[in-house]
């Protein structure tokens, strides 16, 4: 992998995510995973993917025009020390994805609209939590050293539907009402941080209480490269 291109063409994964929008209204999105791009991002979240870490996740912190954020930490809470995702959790090491994949001699991509990352904290290190960039966020976060692994290359309703290309934008019905949910109220830094922990330690519980409504994935798993998306003029 050493010295590719971030756009050439690698042996790609792709995942998909099964959604639900206040238990009636269903849709998915397709990512395609990036050996090439990422190696050590791609390997940490097919983990995740692989345990159901991220099966019941809710889509929690969206900042419209920016990033939709997720999977802060274990559904249960990592205060509940008897869950295997929360024992996962507890044994996942922290990391830097910058220096873990330059270190692997890859090339970062650029944040463009659609792509995935891992989410950073200060000291630039990450466990669980990635986001999906709605619009383009390179001039914003490539410098600030959020490395893109996967990009939604679909999105569909229902259980089969029809499969359209995403170009950037609100990504489909997913609930976005409660937006930056740690800087909400022009909360400090500070303030920020101790809204992330008690949600972490929370879990679900937590949010279902304090942001209900939010769209929760049903289910995240790898799949093959059947499903082929198109443009929404397609036929």
């Amino acid at each position: 992998m050493a010295g590719k291109s971030p756009e050439a063409d690698d042996s790609t994964v792709r995942v998909r995510i099964d959604y639900e929008t206040r238990g009636d209204r269903r849709g998915y999105l397709l990512l395609d995973l990036h050996p090439g791009w990422a190696p050590w991002s791609c390997d940490r979240f097919l983990k995740l993917v692989d345990t159901h870490f991220l099966d019941g996740q809710y889509f929690c912190r969206a900042i419209e025009g920016f990033v939709l954020d997720w999977n802060y930490g274990p559904c249960s809470g990592s205060s509940n020390s008897t869950d295997p995702h929360s024992q996962l959790y507890s044994e996942l090491p922290w990391a830097k994805p910058c220096e873990m994949e330059k270190t692997a001699g890859a090339k970062q991509p650029k944040n463009l609209a659609g792509r995935m990352c891992f989410g950073l904290e200060d000291d630039g290190t990450t466990k669980t939590e990635v986001f999906i960039n709605l619009v383009d966020n390179s001039a914003r976060l490539d410098s600030l050293g959020f490395w893109p692994f996967a990009e939604v290359v679909g999105l569909g309703e229902g259980e089969v539907g029809r499969v359209e290309r995403w170009e950037g934008g609100q990504l489909s019905d997913i609930v976005m009402a409660h937006g930056d949910i740690f800087f909400a109220g022009g909360a400090s830094q500070a303030k920020a941080q101790v809204r992330t922990q008690v949600l972490v330690a929370g879990g679900n519980s937590y949010i279902d209480k304090t942001y209900p409504g939010l769209s929760q994935i049903i289910q995240c798993r790898r799949v093959e490269k059947e499903e082929t998306p198109a443009k929404s003029g397609d036929t």
